[in-house]
């Protein structure tokens, strides 16, 4: 008898205090204040939800005119749409400063798929991208269990980020989406040649726009990436009160914490925060610089490089996250969706110029004939001359003079001299000032004889030097008469056999080039300047070959 009204009463507390529990609601969402908020607020019976489903409850609080909600708005002018999945009516200016809330989960372009956290998988939510997908506020504020504000799990690692965005969880580089969950420190630490320690901030008196690690001081979304309030601004503090101030600015819907693009290339972005670049003079061993050119193009990182720019299905290596269509705007004109497909798995697979897809193609379509290397697809080629931390940018004269013209080492008129190559101790040095290197392609008064007439298919910055007559197909000393041109460094070095040092051919009865004037075959190269004067110093004064008798009879 007596254990009856002891059970009715467990089951009364119960019944009592149960609900209370599980609907307990923490600030600022809190029922019984005099906010007046109450269960009906959001729950009402047979509410039409509408195309932006539970977003229409959100937002009938989160808007600038509700006296309380108002504190953090957001309006439809303000979700990020860059891959324009949301395609009806939208006001005409729009900020794109928060997260996407509209539409479906599954985004290949984003990296978006369907949430494997049963937290994140409620049936009423499955499909869907919504604030309820992230936050419940029927969840404390924040606890061991969950971050803030109300989020429906714990993201101190970005794991709730990584948990939709599962393809971009690698540290893989070569699956076209940037490495996460990798130590900065540690990284910066073994490579500090090539990484800021900590990161810099494009505006130190903005600590929103500096990059954040998780706590663990990984690299993760967030370091690079807002949720609300972010508009890829670094001028701009990335908050509530500057929305509602009407102080971010609009947006492509990044929600990048920083510049994309610094005003110029010597200016922090949100690649060189991180990535020291040679643009910075305190960086003289920096692996990268801007691809800005004597020109001043202003070609930053992002013009080139994006941070997701594949699927990170491993489908399409790319390991250098070249992006695959090019939009770079420059004084000297645009591009506009020139497609690039450059795959790296080898060094034969780096597509510079190999077809029209060659990242370089994009913008220097064709390649200028000024050097036989241009006509190349051979990536080790280009390479030779055009590097990533010279910007790409190619200067005849950086190491040597073009032509090289006096006995000092470098460009802009000295002997071949790029680090420990050096032409001076290389053994077959000639003294620049006393070789006919002028003469032969001065311009001017001397003559403009291309490099290549002499040096094709010479190996280009490996440490040899004087590569002369390599490739004798096409060229001056050799074309349409069969001359087998020759070069000898050794001491001052001797050209043999060329035909431009002849009394032409090939009309003569042979169809042989008669080489060299009389009793004259070899020419010196070291010490020659100056040796050769007149026309009878090359070839014979009266030559008897091709046209020459019949012109010289005739003016007699």
């Amino acid at each position: 008898m007596n254990g009856i009204p002891l059970r009715t009463l467990v089951t009364a507390l119960v019944a009592l205090f149960v609900p209370i529990a599980a609907w307990a609601i923490d600030f600022p969402h809190e029922l019984g204040s005099v906010k007046g908020y109450k269960c009906s607020s959001c729950h009402t019976v047979h509410s039409t939800l509408g195309s932006t489903g539970y977003n229409n409850v959100c937002l009938t609080c989160h808007n600038p005119s509700d006296p309380y909600g108002s504190g953090k708005p957001f309006a439809m002018a303000d979700f990020a749409n860059p891959f324009r999945t949301w395609t009806s009516a939208r006001p005409a200016v729009t900020y794109q400063t928060s997260h996407n809330w509209i539409g479906k989960d599954v985004v290949p372009k984003a990296g978006a798929v369907a949430p494997t956290d049963v937290r994140l998988t409620k049936s009423l939510l499955i499909g869907t991208v919504s604030c309820a997908r992230c936050h419940n506020i029927h969840d404390l504020y924040s606890s061991a269990y969950n971050s803030k504000p109300f989020l429906r799990v714990r993201n101190d690692e970005d794991q709730l980020c990584l948990d939709c965005h599962r393809p971009r969880k690698t540290v893989d580089h070569t699956r076209g989406t940037h490495p996460v969950t990798v130590n900065y420190s540690t990284k910066a630490a073994a490579r500090p040649d090539e990484f800021y320690s900590p990161p810099r901030n494009s505006n130190p008196a903005n600590p929103t726009s500096a990059m954040r690690m998780s706590r663990s001081g990984a690299v993760v979304c967030t370091t690079c990436h807002g949720v609300h309030y972010t508009d890829s601004n670094s001028r701009t503090f990335d908050n509530a009160s500057s929305a509602r101030m009407g102080l971010l600015s609009t947006s492509r819907g990044m929600l990048l914490r920083t510049d994309l693009k610094g005003r110029t290339v010597s200016d922090p972005n949100i690649c060189t925060n991180c990535h020291k670049s040679a643009d910075d003079p305190a960086n003289t061993t920096a692996r990268v610089k801007n691809h800005n050119g004597t020109k001043n193009q202003n070609v930053q990182c992002a013009d080139c490089h994006g941070g997701h720019v594949d699927e990170a299905d491993g489908t399409a290596p790319n390991a250098y996250l070249i992006n695959r269509y090019m939009n770079i705007s420059t004084q000297y004109g645009a591009v506009r969706n020139a497609k690039v497909m450059y795959q790296y798995t080898s060094v034969a697979r780096k597509n510079w110029n190999k077809d029209a897809f060659g990242v370089c193609l994009a913008c220097h379509s064709p390649l200028p004939g000024t050097i036989g290397q241009h006509s190349s697809t051979n990536a080790a080629d280009c390479r030779s001359c055009h590097t990533h931390s010279q910007g790409f940018s190619a200067n005849c004269t950086q190491c040597h003079g073009f032509p090289p013209t006096v006995n000092t080492a470098g460009g802009p008129s000295g002997y071949g001299k790029d680090g420990v190559r050096d032409y001076s101790t290389s053994g077959v040095f000639k003294n620049e000032t006393q070789t006919p290197h002028a003469r032969h392609a001065g311009g001017g008064a001397n003559y403009s004889i291309a490099c290549d007439q002499c040096h094709k298919g010479f190996s280009h910055n490996t440490g040899t030097f004087q590569d002369v007559f390599v490739d004798k197909t096409g060229i001056i000393a050799s074309i349409g008469s069969g001359a087998n041109p020759t070069y000898n460094p050794a001491g001052k070095g001797t050209c043999t056999a060329t035909y431009c040092h002849s009394d032409g051919a090939p009309r003569n009865a042979s169809l042989q080039a008669v080489v060299g004037a009389p009793g004259n075959t070899t020419f010196t190269w070291g010490n020659g300047m100056g040796t050769l004067s007149g026309c009878g110093s090359c070839h014979a004064a009266f030559p008897l070959t091709n046209a020459h008798p019949a012109h010289f009879n005739a003016g007699s």
